[in-house]
Parts: C-alpha cells; sequence; structure tokens
C-alpha cells in the first residue's frame, strides 16, 4: 500500500458511511438499535476514540516513546461506551468528523517510512503504521457496517 492507496481506502469507507447515516433523524442516532444494544451515536463515539486514540498512538511512536498496550479491547470498548452514551449527539458528530479528519490528515502528511516500513516502530510488532490507520478508519467501519445495514433494512421494511 502507499500514501494515496491509503487515503483512497479511508475516503472511500468514509464515504460508505455517510452513505448509511444520511437523512437520519435525531431520533433513529440516539435509538438502542444496533444489535449489541448501541445507538448510531454510541457507534460514531466508539470510532471517534479510537481514531483519536490512533494519532495519539502514532505521536508517541514518532516522539520515541513506547505506548501502553491495550490489554483487553472489550473492557476498552465498554468504558467507551460508559464514557460517551450521555454525550449530545451534536457534539458526538462534530468530534468524531474531526477525529477522523486529524487522522486523515495524519495519514496526508506523516513521514512514508513512517507509515508504510514495516520496521520503522518496533511497537507495531513488523505492521507498518498505515495497517493502524485502517485498523481504526476504513476497517473498522466494515466491522460495523453490516449491524448498519440491517438495521437500516429493518427500518425501511417497518415503514408503509
Amino acid at each position: 500500500m502507499n500514501r494515496a492507496q491509503l487515503l483512497e481506502k479511508m475516503d472511500g469507507g468514509r464515504a460508505d458511511l455517510k452513505k448509511l447515516l444520511e437523512g437520519l433523524s435525531e431520533e433513529e442516532f440516539l435509538a438502542p438499535a444496533l444489535s449489541n444494544g448501541w445507538s448510531v451515536k454510541d457507534l460514531l463515539a466508539h470510532f471517534e476514540s479510537w481514531e483519536v486514540w490512533a494519532k495519539a498512538l502514532y505521536l508517541t511512536l514518532a516522539d520515541g516513546k513506547t505506548p501502553e498496550k491495550i490489554e483487553n479491547v472489550d473492557e476498552t470498548n465498554a468504558r467507551i461506551f460508559a464514557e460517551n452514551h450521555d454525550r449530545p449527539l451534536r457534539e458526538v458528530l462534530l468530534a468524531e468528523e474531526e477525529a477522523f479528519r486529524a487522522l486523515r490528515t495524519l495519514a496526508e502528511t506523516a513521514p512514508e517510512v513512517d507509515l508504510f516500513d514495516p520496521l520503522r516502530f518496533a511497537w507495531c510488532g513488523g505492521q507498518p503504521f498505515a495497517n493502524y490507520i485502517a485498523w481504526n478508519s476504513y476497517d473498522h467501519y466494515v466491522e460495523h457496517i453490516p449491524d448498519l445495514i440491517t438495521w437500516r433494512n429493518e427500518r425501511k421494511g417497518a415503514q408503509p
């Protein structure tokens, strides 16, 4: 993968996500409609947290420091849910958009060696940092999009 491919995948994943969110009412964003009991707003707060984490991870690594490993993703996701569930929808929408933009800017501007050399950061265990950007943006969306599609299709079927 190169920078152009990474940015194209980020933009494509983002477009797919936005298409699924297009036209949702505030009520639809807030309803606990997804299979895990989350609302769409909760899912966006989840995306935001991981996008922010990926950028912070890069900055820590680029600074020559050793970041802490996330020991339990399920516990981390539960904490993210608890910390964000009561945030206002508008705040979550704006913060998630900004988190994505910041991660995309990182993908646009970071030195290529930092993004694509699998040996650049030992902490990454032989993975290029670009994988962390993918896993916390477009690949992350792909993980959750089927649930959004199912919910959207069920909503369409329920409408007269």
